[in-house]
């Protein structure tokens, strides 16, 4: 499979472009290690978290110029949660529907456990 990594502060963040997963085709994912723990990382999320500060709750990283692979702090910006879906919610036609049978299996799922 297709990988592309990018260097960030010494860490190693990568994204598969060919990948049946849009989160995995679009996002660099990596591990940090913060305060002397590892823990995973979205790239957008963490070069915010480094030229910004903190992440507030319930708030997400957007890429203005909508490609995730523009990272630079030019392209982020902070938004409320609710407010970054409503700007994304149109992109998928069907995100509603697909949710919404997401969620069906999950009941499924956990009535059979």
């Amino acid at each position: 499979m297709e990988k592309e990594t990018v260097v960030y502060n010494g860490f190693k963040f990568s994204r598969y472009p060919t990948s049946k997963r849009e989160c995995d085709r679009k996002y660099f994912k990596g591990h940090i290690k913060k305060n002397g723990v590892w823990r995973k990382a979205l790239l957008h999320r963490y070069v915010y978290e480094c030229e910004v500060g903190e992440i507030p709750a319930r708030h997400h990283i957007h890429h203005k110029d909508k490609d995730p692979a523009n990272n630079s702090i030019a392209n982020l910006e902070l938004l409320a949660g609710r407010e970054h879906i409503s700007q994304h919610w149109h992109e998928t036609p069907n995100k509603l529907e697909l949710t919404l049978k997401s969620l069906d299996k999950a009941k499924e799922k956990a009535k059979e456990d």
